[in-house]
């Protein structure tokens, strides 16, 4: 069979997969506030002072309680990641791990090589994206720097 009459589904795919990595990774603040949760109420002084004077004559009157203990966490593998990273730098990171397949995928099939290589290209760009930033942002300084006239 002709490497040209194949389908290149792997390298479409995985190229729509790359584009929406990126798309995440770009608006990925906009996402962050439209999954948090909702901020806490406020309370009024009126509230805080009545809770205040509540545990004021539960102290003095009361036999003191004892604390609860913690709730028992069960060590898992998941435990402390949710904590240092969030669920919006993960899905983009999948995606861009998900198009990286796609396009090795795609490439393996001898599909288009300009699908599979801008699918794995988007895909790692995704991946590393806070390295990607940084760099753009080092270019644009030397850029500017590099156009002064002294």
């Amino acid at each position: 069979m002709n490497s040209k009459l194949k389908n290149p589904v792997f390298g479409v795919v995985g190229l729509v997969m790359g584009i929406l990595s990126i798309s995440v990774a770009l608006f990925q603040e906009n996402l962050r506030e439209t999954t948090a949760p909702p901020p806490p109420e406020k309370k009024s002084i009126k509230e805080l002072a009545i809770n205040a004077g509540t545990n004021y004559l539960r102290e003095k009157f009361d036999e003191p309680v004892k604390p609860s203990p913690p709730p028992h966490k069960v060590p898992g593998a998941f435990s402390g990641i949710i904590k240092k990273y969030d669920s919006v730098e993960f899905v983009y990171a999948g995606l861009g791990l998900i198009a990286v397949a796609l396009g090795v995928v795609s490439w393996v099939r001898k599909e288009q090589a300009h699908l599979a290589s801008g699918a794995i290209s988007l895909g790692v760009v995704a991946i590393a994206w806070q390295y990607v930033v940084i760099g753009i942002a080092i270019a644009v300084i030397l850029w500017i720097v590099s156009n002064i006239d002294f």
